[in-house]
């Protein structure tokens, strides 16, 4: 039922955009930016953000004046950075159990935006708001180095790597929703833009209560592509 929803969606939004006036005018474009991206978990484990890319094509049909519809399929860096510290006492030596490391996730992302365009002047604003859907690509892993302590002495180091690809792993469709807004400049050839998006996993990503969440900053590029 999940999966016909999604895919009823993601149809939806394609039917949409490949219907609209065909007399409006079309833009393609690129951009690129970086992911600032973390896990949501409803437990009081915290994890850290973790910096990665992002990159898109971009294909833009305005409805009208203000508003219009843009795809961006692309590709995109998620996952977290954690740093689990543990302190406890075993007979009269304490000891402690420190791990850390980072979990490196790899999308094909397909945000489809829904864009509301006032004017400011010279500048054009942006304000998107629409669902994106992944599609895991590549290595998806755990990286994590364990050490334990006994009295401040350092007994154990040990480096581990877990393959999320495996059937206890991470699911390989995630979605969720985004919205942002930023600020486009009209040149001779297009028009250049800067945005930032927030973006909040809608799927879990495993058994585990565990969603994406994060936020990006953008900079591109759209050539309207002339008749």
């Amino acid at each position: 039922m999940k999966k016909t929803i999604q895919c009823s969606i993601l149809f939806a939004a394609l039917f949409l955009f490949l219907h609209l006036d065909v007399a409006a005018q079309i833009s393609v474009g690129l951009r690129g930016g970086v992911n600032f991206s973390n896990l949501r978990v409803p437990t009081p484990i915290e994890y850290k953000s973790k910096a990665g890319v992002n990159a898109a094509l971009l294909f833009n049909m305005p409805v009208n004046r203000y508003f219009s519809l843009q795809v961006e399929p692309g590709f995109s860096q998620r996952g977290a950075k954690f740093d689990f510290d543990g302190v406890w006492l075993a007979g009269p030596a304490g000891q402690r159990t420190r791990t850390f490391g980072e979990i490196s996730l790899g999308y094909v992302e397909v945000p489809v935006l829904f864009q509301y365009k006032p004017r400011i002047g010279k500048f054009e604003g942006i304000v998107s708001l629409g669902p994106e859907f992944r599609f895991r690509l590549g290595p998806q892993k755990i990286k994590s180095t364990t050490q334990k302590y006994q009295n401040g002495v350092l007994l154990e180091d040990s480096y581990t790597e877990y393959d999320l690809t495996q059937p206890n792993g991470y699911r390989a469709f995630d979605f969720g929703l985004t919205g942002g807004a930023g600020v486009a400049y009209p040149l001779q050839f297009g028009k250049i833009f800067t945005e930032a998006r927030y973006h909040y996993g809608l799927r879990k990503m495993s058994d585990a209560d565990l969603y994406n969440k994060g936020v990006s900053i953008h900079l591109g590029v759209l050539i309207p592509l002339k008749k």
